[in-house]
């Protein structure tokens, strides 16, 4: 069995290729560190949860030891959220069990909720701060927050024709477009 970092898809490998990791995962390099240094600690505080026994300096060379794959876990997570590949693809990928694959992303996803703004979490904090602003201004204002999904960017054609033939004019603010 192959180590995880030995893998095409490993976070190692893909990161030599900025482009492609940014098209395959959905985050940039600097993206994905910023990730696993809050994935990395929110690990820390569950084995120490988990490991409530031992010593504080067992548990963070446990987390230490285990930080490469770790960072493999999030890849393989993040591959899977934005690829949506059925589990056994990343288990061959990965040349592991679909049943493990299975594991680590159910596990990995649960840290990440813990760790990243979800539309939930927004609706939340953007609910509190408008409680916090004078009822009289919310009054005279009667104003409605809406709340946008943030877009990805989208892979295209390097043929100028092909672009043209796969544009749908969605973004055009022209009328001839807006049909």
């Amino acid at each position: 069995m192959m180590a995880l970092i030995d893998s095409p898809f490993s976070s190692v490998k893909l990161r030599n290729r900025p482009q492609r990791f940014l098209t395959l995962l959905g985050v940039s390099v600097e993206q994905f560190d910023a990730i696993f240094e809050k994935l990395y600690q929110a690990e820390l505080q569950h084995q120490k949860r988990y490991h409530s026994l031992w010593r504080r300096e067992r548990v963070e060379r446990l987390v230490a030891r285990n930080e490469k794959t770790l960072r493999e876990y999030l890849c393989i997570t993040l591959l899977y959220i934005r690829q949506y590949n059925i589990q056994e693809v990343l288990a061959t990928s990965f040349d592991i069990s679909q049943a493990q694959i299975s594991k680590i992303i159910s596990r990995t996803s649960k840290l990440l909720e813990k760790i990243l703004p979800t539309p939930e979490k927004a609706v939340e904090s953007l609910t509190e701060r408008i409680k916090q602003i004078d009822s009289a201004i919310r009054r005279q204002y009667n104003a409605t927050a809406i709340i946008d999904a943030s877009e990805q960017r989208i892979e295209r054609h390097q043929d100028q024709e092909q672009q043209r033939r796969d544009y749908s004019g969605k973004k055009s603010a022209t009328p001839e477009n807006s049909r």
